[in-house]
């Protein structure tokens, strides 16, 4: 009998204990684990925006194919400016020069041909520049010479490519149709027999839209130091940017310069 009570009992005291101990404290933070293998590329981000997208809507658009040749790329990159008029001759014009070379005794503001001698251009006859005849003839990788014209080349500054016309300055200013039949109107515009006589080089370029093209004529002056320039691309190393120039050259841009040595 009292066995079964001390069992009983004995019961009746576990029953009333937790069966779980107290928690111990937290252990430090292990290590960190090895990095884990590369997850899955996300998807493709949206397509950019072109350069030539002028208006950013992702299209094409007619007006935006700035060279008219038809294809949207990286030559449709590029500011097509009228040209513009020398930045030493801003305010004077031939018509100025000439007005002042004839008053007794003459006198020649500075851009103004220093005298009669001064505006008379070289000797030699107007050619069609070719782009292919563009090389690096001064040892200056920033500058590409014209074989055909000592007066022409292109040079690259920044990002960005210029025309460059030494001792010229714009005389006249003119545009005319893209699509019109007779396409050497700015060549005949400079040179006999039937244009300027005192033309050293004339430039025709395409208006934005590509419909017309602006003409510059351009006279010879001794006075001037710095060349007439004119951007004529852009890109993201020198030589893109002297390409766009150069393989422009005859369609989006023509030249007609003076050539020396003929």
């Amino acid at each position: 009998m009292i066995k079964s009570l001390t069992i009983v009992a004995v019961c009746i005291l576990l029953a009333g204990c937790p069966l779980d101990g107290d928690d111990g404290k937290s252990g430090a933070a292990g290590p960190q684990g090895i990095q884990g293998p590369q997850g899955l590329a996300g998807p493709q981000g949206d397509r950019g925006i072109d350069c030539w997208d002028i208006n950013n809507d992702g299209i094409d658009d007619a007006n935006e194919d700035t060279n008219g040749d038809g294809q949207f790329d990286s030559a449709d990159c590029r500011v097509l400016p009228f040209a513009d008029q020398h930045p030493e001759l801003k305010f004077n014009h031939k018509s100025i020069c000439d007005a002042f070379a004839n008053l007794t005794p003459p006198a020649f503001p500075n851009g103004c041909p220093t005298s009669t001698a001064g505006s008379t251009k070289p000797s030699g006859s107007i050619v069609r520049i070719d782009g292919n005849q563009f090389s690096d003839i001064d040892a200056d990788p920033d500058t590409l010479e014209s074989g055909q014209s000592a007066f022409l080349s292109i040079r690259y500054d920044g990002s960005v490519a210029y025309w460059s016309l030494k001792n010229a300055y714009i005389v006249n200013q003119f545009t005319f149709p893209a699509n019109t039949t007779e396409g050497r109107v700015c060549e005949k515009a400079c040179g006999l027999p039937d244009g300027d006589a005192d033309c050293i080089a004339s430039y025709a370029t395409f208006l934005p839209g590509a419909t017309t093209f602006s003409c510059s004529v351009f006279h010879y002056t001794d006075s001037v130091v710095e060349p007439w320039e004119k951007l004529c691309g852009g890109g993201s190393d020198r030589d893109g940017a002297m390409q766009i120039c150069t393989d422009n050259t005859g369609d989006a841009f023509r030249w007609y310069a003076l050539d020396p040595g003929t």
